[in-house]
């Protein structure tokens, strides 16, 4: 049996504090903001006093590490319904595709053509709001590598992946024209 599948074309940006706020925020060297410790050999800003991390991630956190090498768009997304999620890359460069919560219909699938792909290098990390579809970073390059980190358990307890191929009969592109 043959499937036919619609091609979504999901725009690719550069990350940026504006475009990227209706699913997170961006994590990076504060601009404008005072060091909370500044002199010859750091300079030192509390992200959380900055971004409210420990109250979003307010039990144990779980720290993982993982490497994802080169691969085609997954037609999937995934979300934590009750967990901020943050996502440092360490090595590589990645497009991180992301979706927004539909308050109205918070228990089904995002509209693809909501479907977004933000740009990630080493120079920022992304925290993801509670509920934002969003899946695994495509590596542009060979491998990317991350570190991530959520409440403890979010894996085994507060992880929802859906097929969007299998689901909606829908195939996604990634759109660079936007550059």
């Amino acid at each position: 049996m043959w499937v036919i599948m619609k091609e979504i074309r999901v725009p690719v940006k550069t990350l940026s504090e504006k475009d990227f706020e209706p699913y997170g925020k961006v994590i990076k060297k504060p601009a404008g903001a005072k060091p909370d410790l500044a002199n010859e050999m750091i300079e030192y800003y509390d992200l959380d006093k900055l971004y409210g991390v420990n109250t979003m991630l307010n039990e144990p956190l779980g720290v993982s590490y993982f490497e994802t090498p080169r691969r085609p768009l997954a037609f999937m997304l995934e979300r934590h319904s009750l967990t901020p999620e943050i996502l440092i890359p360490l090595t590589g460069l990645s497009i991180l595709p992301v979706a927004p919560i539909d308050q109205k219909r918070r228990d089904s699938l995002p509209d693809p053509e909501e479907i977004r792909g933000f740009l990630l290098s080493e120079s920022e990390a992304v925290l993801l709001k509670p509920g934002v579809w969003h899946f695994i970073p495509n590596s542009i390059t060979e491998c990317s590598r991350f570190i991530v980190i959520f409440r403890r358990g979010t894996a085994e307890e507060d992880l929802e992946i859906r097929d969007l191929g299998k689901e909606l009969g829908v195939a996604l592109k990634y759109d660079f024209s936007l550059f």
